[in-house]
C-alpha cells in the first residue's frame, strides 16, 4: 500500500472517529482519536518530504541540461521571493514604494 493511500485511509477513519467523538464523546473514541490524529499527521510529513524529494529529483533532472525549464523554475523562485511595492499609511494618502528586494 503507498504512502499516499495510507494517507486517505487514515483521513477516512479519523473523520469516522471524529464523528463518533461527536455524538458521544467517551473518554475512550477521544484517545482514539488523539491516536490516529497524532499517525495521520506523522503520515503527511512523510507524504510531504516524499513529494519535496520527488520535486528535486525532477528539478535537477530537468536542471542539469541548463534549459528553459530550469531557467524558469529559477525565475519563478527568485519572483516568488520579491515584494514589489510596499504601501504605507500616511494620515490619509497612502505612499507607495517600490522595492527591488528583501532577503
Amino acid at each position: 500500500m503507498g504512502l499516499h493511500s495510507q494517507v486517505l485511509e487514515l483521513k477516512k477513519a479519523l473523520d469516522d472517529v471524529q464523528r463518533l467523538v461527536l455524538s458521544t464523546p467517551y473518554v475512550d473514541s477521544i484517545a482514539m482519536e488523539k491516536a490516529l490524529s497524532d499517525e495521520l499527521n506523522t503520515l503527511l510529513g512523510a507524504e510531504e518530504k516524499f513529494l519535496r524529494q520527488k520535486s528535486m529529483v525532477q528539478f535537477i533532472k530537468d536542471g542539469d541540461r541548463n534549459s528553459a525549464y530550469f531557467f524558469r523554475q529559477v525565475t519563478d523562485r527568485q519572483s516568488s521571493r520579491l515584494f514589489r511595492y510596499f504601501m504605507i499609511d500616511k494620515g490619509k494618502s497612502w505612499i507607495l514604494l517600490r522595492v527591488s528586494r528583501l532577503n
